[in-house]
């Protein structure tokens, strides 16, 4: 059976509905043993794909379609398969070029550069031989120029034989030069019935309109066409090109740069040293009018709970994590960069507030170590640091001169097409006229959290479709739902890693940034081994740091941030007033409709609306408020939870209750009950049931 060599998939950007999972599903069904993917300038499926076939017993392709310019000045694609790391590194470091380099071109004289490892493949469709007019200079001219390409890649080069298009000149230059043919199987969309819709999608990309679309395909490129109708002499020789590949991509460990470099001692004795000593900072303001006796006994509760977490996070081989964010968030403190106080579930370490990363004593508001690090759950730490807007670039700038410019980037995201906006897209592209596109539109329910796909609404909500529910034009929208339609830059995620990235990172730039962003997404990054930090860039602290500018400048008063208290009368008063507009968190309509019911007398209560504000415990505003004011009885269920719920009125309100009332009642270390917590909010149901 034929080996597909050459598929898209949809990080193709608009030019391909199918999924990685459709390809590796599709080699399974067919008893491929092995399967290829060569997306339109972007590496960012290349890794999804590899782990994938690999699990599913296959041997994944790794290459890359790339416009190349001939002798003859056209622009035409080419096709690299990967046969070994150091191709893929060659790959990793064209694709680079391309995607951040306006001025790269490929042509005759640098693709050496980029050969070894590497197979080349010319012909198929978007192919080399396209729109050459058949004449004896042309045909010398091309003659030359493949002839130093064999000698470039000598037996890698093969030309691909689709029998959909005009393959004159692909075979004569074959016999020519002695260059094996292999028989196409390029596929770019899932069905024949998808044909249509891909029209639409090149018409979305190219800004153009069905009636004078350069769309000049036939429907001979689904993935489910059949795959054993083909000459059987060319088949073989795809299979002999399988057979000279032997790479595959796979998941690595996370490495971090080593912080201590440079340092008299390791990060592990580091953490430890500057964790010990920030803590004895903190508690020495913290209980500054304390007797000795009493400040030994208030502080040995702290000293405790930074000893375990030590412990957990030296044994864990995180060290080096927390260093890192303690230095750059000191580094911005240290310029006047307003920092936020932190959010999250790192809140919850005491070693993160010894360290200057939080400004939260966890101790004082109940907040537990393992909903931010479990050792019972081997997983990544992530602390959500915000920044102020207009500053965050200086951090990530010296974070760059810290690790190397070439050691740190952005993360690639990818807007996907989703139901609404496909149908915009549609309408625009046949012309059909706004008013009625628009009464289409509206036919489907407005959910920006979680937007309904095209077989949900199907399913669910055909009466309120309609006539659109059996329209020509809703199945074409079914057919673009997913693809992904652009390329940008994810908001906050920056990685820093150990090793230069050019190389061996597949690199992308946005044209309004100055820094290269991964073209691997964000759970991708970690499998390669790359840690996230977030660095948020929040206005608020921008507009929090110009006030207390202008406070100075105009009263000549400073105002320290860490030193406001939390019991002030007339903030409660503001607040209860619903008078928030401009106040992180508590501007939208149900915080204020919440803040004016409850009326709050301290900062407990102000968390608790914050908290109450999400799905779960939002049921239980109403009641909330009740119990507070005395109109509802408070009923605890067993006496054990009282105190574990008595601050929220006997309404489990927080994660860290849930964590608590299963280390209580059922005996669960936190480690166990975080497990627990995190089945009930991602609603686990294959987790909740082995609980």
């Amino acid at each position: 059976m034929l080996v597909s060599l050459r598929n898209y998939s949809n990080y193709s950007i608009c030019e391909s509905n199918i999924k990685i999972d459709d390809l590796v599903n599709f080699a399974s069904k067919n008893n491929l043993s092995a399967i290829g993917l060569t997306d339109y300038k972007l590496l960012s499926g290349s890794l999804e794909f590899s782990i994938k076939c690999q699990k599913a017993g296959i041997q994944p392709i790794i290459g890359l379609d790339i416009d190349y310019v001939s002798i003859l000045g056209h622009s035409k694609r080419v096709t690299f398969l990967s046969k070994s790391e150091e191709g893929f590194k060659n790959l990793n470091i064209l694709s680079t070029e391309v995607n951040t380099n306006n001025n790269f071109l490929l042509n005759e004289n640098n693709i050496k550069n980029y050969a070894n490892g590497n197979i080349l493949i010319l012909g198929g469709l978007y192919s080399y031989f396209d729109d050459i007019p058949i004449n004896q200079k042309n045909l010398n001219k091309v003659l030359n120029e493949i002839k130093n390409l064999k000698e470039i890649f000598k037996n890698d080069l093969f030309f691909e034989y689709d029998p959909n298009l005009n393959n004159i000149l692909l075979k004569e230059v074959s016999k020519k030069l002695e260059i094996p043919l292999f028989n196409s199987f390029f596929s770019f969309y899932k069905s024949t019935n998808d044909f249509d819709a891909m029209q639409i999608l090149h018409c979305v990309k190219n800004g153009e309109y069905l009636q004078n679309s350069t769309f000049k395909i036939n429907n001979n490129y689904s993935l489910d066409k059949l795959v054993d109708s083909y000459d059987n002499s060319l088949v073989l020789n795809s299979q002999l090109i399988a057979q000279k590949i032997n790479f595959l991509i796979k998941e690595k460990p996370i490495s971090l740069p080593n912080f201590s470099k440079g340092l008299a001692s390791d990060e592990d004795t580091e953490i430890i040293k500057q964790s010990r000593s920030g803590l004895d900072l903190r508690l020495k303001k913290l209980f500054k009018d304390f007797s000795i006796e009493d400040f030994n006994k208030k502080s040995k509760i702290y000293r405790d709970r930074l000893e375990y977490e030590l412990n957990v996070i030296t044994k864990m081989k995180f060290s080096g994590y927390f260093l890192i964010v303690s230095d750059f968030i000191r580094w911005a403190k240290s310029q006047s960069i307003p920092v936020g106080p932190g959010r999250g579930s790192g809140a919850g370490s005491i070693v993160a507030w010894s360290l200057l990363i939080t400004d939260v004593d966890p101790i004082q508001y109940g907040l537990l170590f393992e909903r931010f690090l479990n050792p019972d759950r081997v997983s990544m730490p992530d602390f959500d640091i915000d920044f102020c807007e207009s500053r965050r670039d200086e951090v990530i700038e010296y974070v760059q001169k810290k690790y190397g410019y070439q050691n740190v980037a952005q993360i690639i995201t990818f807007g996907t097409m989703k139901s609404r906006s496909i149908l915009k897209d549609i309408g625009r592209v046949e012309g059909i006229p706004y008013s009625e596109v628009d009464r289409m539109v509206n036919k489907i329910p407005y959910n920006p959290v979680h937007p309904l796909s095209i077989s949900e609404l199907k399913a669910n909500h055909s009466d309120q479709l309609g006539d659109l529910a059996e329209s020509e034009m809703l199945n074409k929208a079914e057919s673009m739902e997913g693809a992904l339609r652009n390329a940008s830059t994810h908001a906050a995620g920056i990685i820093i890693s150990s090793e230069n990235l050019y190389g061996n990172v597949p690199l992308f730039k946005n044209d309004d940034s100055e820094i290269m962003a991964t073209q691997f997404n964000m759970k991708d990054c970690e499998k390669a081994g790359l840690l996230k930090f977030d660095f948020l860039g929040l206005a608020n602290l921008t507009i929090i740091d110009e006030t207390l500018k202008l406070i100075k400048q105009n009263h000549n008063i400073d105002i320290d941030l860490n030193e406001i208290p939390f019991d002030d009368q007339k903030t409660f008063e503001l607040l209860g007033k619903g008078l928030t507009c401009g106040v992180f968190q508590v501007e939208s309509a149900a915080m204020v409709d919440t803040l004016i019911k409850l009326q709050p007398t301290n900062l407990e209560e102000v968390i608790a609306v914050l908290a109450l504000n999400r799905p779960g415990p939002m049921q239980f505003i109403d009641s909330f408020i009740k119990r507070k004011k005395g109109e509802e009885e408070i009923i605890y269920d067993h006496p054990l939870l009282e105190p574990i719920l008595n601050e929220t009125y006997g309404i489990i309100v927080y994660q860290e209750q849930i964590m608590k009332i299963a280390q209580i009642i059922s005996g669960y270390s936190l480690g166990e009950a975080d497990l627990l917590r995190r089945a009930i909010g991602k609603k686990i149901k294959s987790e909740l049931l082995s609980q």
